[in-house]
């Protein structure tokens, strides 16, 4: 799901409930409540939301259907703290497989167990943290200069 299928002029509900025909509304709307549509707002169109408050309803979409796997493309970018905070407590409690390329340190931090570098075509395993590839960047740039130099 992405923020571009959904319908401007139709609300949250009306989205969950398009993918969860035979869910009772009290269910879809305590869903929705975990990812903040309270109120008016799950039945309001999503027409006058933020890019971020959209981008919260396409990830509530998503979680709901329980994918075993996510790829997800700098997923934090263009998004409000708020929806930045909700996506990454959803990713966190994720239980499927995640790929996910990101430049936000915190998101990954929270999320990742597992690192891969992608370099000249290639996938690399890397044995540790996100700590542990500062320093390795820094390292790979220093030979990478002295290299050029001599």
């Amino acid at each position: 799901h992405q923020v571009e299928m959904l319908r401007h002029e139709e609300s949250p509900l009306w989205h969950l409930g398009r993918i969860a025909p035979n869910v009772r509304e009290q269910e879809l709307r305590n869903f929705l409540g975990s990812f903040n549509f309270n109120g008016q707002m799950v039945t309001s169109k999503i027409a006058p939301f933020s890019g971020g408050e959209k981008a919260r309803l396409a990830l509530a979409l998503i979680v709901w259907q329980r994918p075993n796997l996510l790829l997800l493309d700098e997923p934090t970018n263009h998004l409000d703290l708020e929806t930045r905070e909700a996506l990454t407590d959803a990713l966190a409690q994720f239980e499927g497989t995640l790929v996910l390329v990101s430049h936000d340190r915190h998101l990954l931090r929270a999320t990742t167990d597992q690192f891969i570098i992608v370099a000249d075509g290639k996938l690399q395993p890397f044995d540790g943290d996100l700590d542990d590839y500062k320093d390795w960047l820094f390292k790979t740039k220093l030979a990478t200069k002295a290299n050029a130099a001599g």
